[in-house]
């Protein structure tokens, strides 16, 4: 059973979790070993989670679209270019 309150913005039949690069342990960042005390596990127990909280989106019949933050930030356009290909 997944805790806590999943956040996510909804389009019709598509899901586009809020992947913060801290509360997610973004990879490009964090070990697998590494632990995040603002939410009192490692990254891998956090990658685990996000892995479990898409699957059950995916099986309500959303197709899950995740981008991080910081690519984000880095590339608005190259993240939008990936979200309309998947419309």
């Amino acid at each position: 059973m997944l805790k806590g309150v999943i956040l996510a913005a909804g389009m019709g039949s598509r899901m586009l979790p809020l992947t913060k690069s801290v509360w997610h342990c973004n990879p490009e960042t964090w070990k697998a070993d590494d632990y995040n005390r603002a939410i009192k596990m490692t990254a891998s127990q956090k990658w685990k989670y996000d892995k479990k909280r898409y699957k059950i989106f995916r099986s309500c019949g959303y197709q899950v679209f995740v981008v991080w933050e910081s690519d984000w930030m880095r590339d608005k356009d190259a993240c939008l270019q990936f979200l309309l290909k998947g419309i």
